[in-house]
């Protein structure tokens, strides 16, 4: 950017070379020529009788300061000072006229947008709206669109500006700005694909934990002073929301009502390190990484000490990273996936790099107790943050290992080693609530956390928007349909009238579908079936987005990660049989299956067949072995491995072998 002003330019002036006495006093006259001698040039005099009383004759350098605001007048003018001395009688005794030796190029106020895509140069046509006036304007043959500032009435105003490309694929971009009527402004703006961006929303801070509030945020690639993809204003809270690539490496810079860059926040880089056995503290090695939240990254079968990704300091969401040993077989994996919660702050706390060291319990020794979230009327609070930390092995400070939000009943569940002491931090809306110190035994471990939520008010003017997802992010083997269900919510009726499904993998869209919506309550109910087909199962995750749209605008954006194998359904009585555990819920499936087992020993018995104790016995362990291979006797309780109902049965076999062999000794 050019300012056409000459400013703190220092003008050597050595008066008492010239031995003026006391008594005597110096004004000046500032200006600019287009020549180096003020006998030919053309001048124009600013800042004319400025009086310097009270001569010290030993100051002999003064900074003068002036803006100069002007019509187009070329280029290649110097600016000069002529400085008069006057007796205290007003008779001037002497003058004397000092030229600077730099040139100034002088022009007017203009903007020169220059509109690029991925390919280069987006091209002419492209649509500039000044949303605040209504009127549209295009780019030329050059992909440029120039005009004077004043010609354009910007002139010290704040104007929303959209950019539209001729390709409707392409995201709308937004140059919200104050146009100072003293610069000029040569940028050179980027629009992407929808596709590829996403919204974020943004708390800005100040370096000093100021917010940062109806000032300007700008969105420049890294290293670049003039590649924009978008300027905003923000609110009174000091939040602003815009659609960017979340893997763009791209500066954030606070801007001043002058459009002067105040500070910048370049992205924050993650590196998450090589997982470690909790116990052991031996390196995990091959292991996947899933990156979700507002970035989608799938790396699986990693060896390298750590990997390392980019994120955004200051959005208000989390990233989240999911941890895990890698297996071809995903349900022959030996350690439990862990999940990590990850957002940097803008402000003080801002930092530009951010580690994470992985610790995971292996399956045989793990155990997962849950943690159930309630406010003070026993009702379940979602989306609370909980941070699980412990000492591992002799370090002398607590590492966190394992952060996650409560899903929309409340609950979390995590993998813990038997009777080791855990430190619990827990956060709602960002702020702590508790900490707590827990030792989990088992499984069956259930630990109630209160939540006082009424001190927390919510700007009814404000529309706000959330999601609780109700998947499952372990493993899921689904069969020829995948179910997406979730509740959105928001706190304004019609807040949106468009709801996107998508569902990605290796962040490649794999199917979408779009719900137009009349009417939208305050919580929607959503369940939408994706085809199996639609996906590639060597591929071990799958992302699903859900974009909500008002007027044909994206308002927000959710998406969640879960990883997967692709298994396809039995046909017949056996497909069906084995379906049933897991749509009726497992304890009414082993109910079930103990009532049909009876019911069938029952009816033989009174069949008048010969039957004894020995054969009703090996007809009892045989449908309860009949079952158990469906799943319907499953514990999820792993003992070395193996759930702890074959065990049992195992036990009961044996045992049934023992009394009947002592039945025959007789």
């Amino acid at each position: 950017e050019s300012l056409i002003a000459l400013n703190d330019y220092n003008y050597i002036v050595d008066f008492a070379s010239e031995g003026y006495p006391d008594g005597h006093y110096i004004e000046y006259d500032w200006g600019i020529t287009d020549d180096a001698n003020i006998d030919t040039g053309t001048t124009k005099v600013f800042g004319s009788s400025v009086l310097l009383e009270d001569y010290d004759p030993s100051i002999t350098e003064y900074i003068l300061t002036e803006y100069l605001t002007l019509d187009y007048v070329g280029s290649d003018w110097y600016s000069y000072l002529t400085y008069y001395v006057y007796t205290e009688g007003d008779v001037l005794i002497d003058s004397n006229t000092f030229y600077s030796l730099d040139s100034y190029n002088i022009i007017a106020p203009y903007l020169l947008l220059t509109v690029y895509d991925e390919n280069g140069l987006a091209g002419e046509g492209i649509k500039i709206k000044d949303e605040t006036n209504n009127i549209e304007y295009e780019t030329d043959t050059n992909s440029q669109f120039y005009a004077m500032i004043t010609d354009l009435g910007w002139g010290d105003e704040y104007i929303q500006t959209t950019i539209t490309h001729t390709d409707d694929s392409y995201n709308i971009g937004v140059l919200d700005y104050y146009w100072n009527s003293n610069y000029t402004y040569d940028i050179n703006f980027m629009l992407h694909p929808s596709s590829d961006v996403r919204s974020h929303e943004f708390m800005v801070l100040t370096p000093t934990n100021e917010v940062w509030a109806n000032q300007y945020i700008g969105f420049l690639e890294s290293g670049s002073d003039s590649n924009i993809t978008g300027i905003i204003q923000t609110d009174s809270e000091g939040r602003a929301t815009i659609n960017i690539e979340p893997d763009a490496l791209l500066d954030v810079v606070l801007y001043d009502e002058n459009g002067d860059a105040i500070y910048t926040y370049e992205n924050t880089i993650v590196t998450a390190k090589k997982p470690k056995d909790e116990i052991t503290l031996a390196d995990i090695s091959p292991y996947d990484v899933y990156v979700g939240g507002l970035l989608n990254y799938n790396l699986v079968n990693q060896t390298d000490a750590n990997i390392t990704f980019s994120i955004f300091a200051g959005v208000t969401d989390y990233y989240t990273i999911r941890v895990a040993d890698y297996n071809a077989t995903i349900a022959d994996r030996k350690y439990v996936p862990r999940n990590y919660l990850v957002k940097v702050e803008m402000g003080a706390d801002y930092t530009d790099s951010y580690i994470v060291q992985p610790y995971l319990v292996s399956t045989t020794d793990a155990i997962i107790p849950t943690i159930k979230i309630i406010d003070l009327l026993g009702r379940s609070v979602p989306d609370v943050v909980v941070v699980i930390s412990k000492f591992v092995g002799d370090s002398p400070e607590k590492k966190i290992i394992y952060s996650e939000k409560t899903d929309s009943t409340g609950t979390l569940s995590w993998s813990a080693q038997p009777l080791d002491k855990y430190y619990i931090d827990v956060y709602y809306n960002d702020v702590l609530q508790g900490s707590y110190i827990i030792t989990p035994r088992t499984s069956a471990d259930i630990y109630w956390i209160n939540v006082d939520t009424s001190v927390f008010v919510v700007d009814p003017t404000k529309v706000m928007y959330d999601i609780s997802w109700l998947v499952n992010d372990h493993l899921i083997q689904f069969e020829n349909e995948i179910q997406l269900k979730a509740w959105i919510k928001s706190n304004t009726l019609n807040s949106y009238d468009q709801i996107k499904v998508l569902a990605k993998q290796n962040n490649i869209t794999q199917t979408e579908d779009i719900i137009d919506m009349e009417e939208t309550p305050l919580n929607y109910y959503l369940t939408y079936t994706f085809d199996n087909d639609f996906f590639d199962g060597s591929v071990p995750s799958i992302t699903y987005v859900v974009e909500l749209y008002k007027d044909g605008e994206l308002v927000k954006s959710f998406n969640t990660s879960v990883i997967w194998s692709k298994k396809m359904m039995k046909s017949g009585f056996f497909g069906a049989l084995s379906q049933l555990p897991s749509d009726l819920g497992q304890p009414l499936g082993a109910i079930l299956s103990i009532i049909m087992i009876v019911l069938f020993i029952a009816v033989l018995t009174m069949s008048g067949l010969p039957t004894n104790p020995t054969m009703i016995s090996v007809i009892g362990l045989f449908g309860i072995g009949f079952f158990m291979f469906f799943g319907f006797f499953n514990t999820g309780v792993l003992v070395y491995g193996t759930d702890i109902c074959w065990i049992a049965y195992t036990m009961l076999c044996i045992m049934s072998g023992y009394l009947g062999f002592r039945e025959v000794s007789r």
